[in-house]
């Protein structure tokens, strides 16, 4: 009977990441605790793979730095930096031609090639991504 119990248990699990997977990537756009709004990029297990690092006065500045993003993805306007970070691992950031960081990757990967697939894969999925509002915390 536990064995049974477990079995659904997975399936239930391994069913409910199939279905969070396909939802894709996606944009959230939240407050700060200075009241500034910001984005998060999401991949589909919901895990935060990029931000743009500042905040925004408003929903709508905010709104418009993710569709700059988005069409810069493919642009000679901003230049793409793969990076080795203190912790020995790589991250990528996007750079503006005034100097400014658009975006960086929330976090760091074993090696510079695993680094460079990641961005590709987001060059490919996210023109398309959702752009939620996050429920406000309490």
């Amino acid at each position: 009977m536990k064995r049974v119990l477990m079995l659904a248990t997975l399936a239930m699990f391994m069913i409910a990441s199939v279905a969070q997977a396909a939802d894709g990537y996606l944009f959230e756009i939240f407050k700060d605790a200075q009241g500034q709004h910001r984005w998060r990029l999401k991949n589909p297990e919901k895990r935060v793979i990029a931000s743009p690092g500042q905040g925004y006065a408003s929903k709508k500045y905010c709104e418009e730095s993710v569709d700059k993003f988005k069409a810069n993805l493919d642009s000679d306007k901003v230049k793409i930096e793969y990076y080795e970070d203190g912790g020995k691992m790589f991250r990528w950031k996007m750079i503006a031609s005034n100097g400014q960081t658009v975006a960086a990757s929330m976090f760091g990967y074993p090696t510079k090639a695993d680094c460079e697939k990641a961005f590709a894969d987001i060059k490919k999925q996210v023109k398309d991504a959702k752009v939620v509002e996050a429920p406000e915390k309490k």
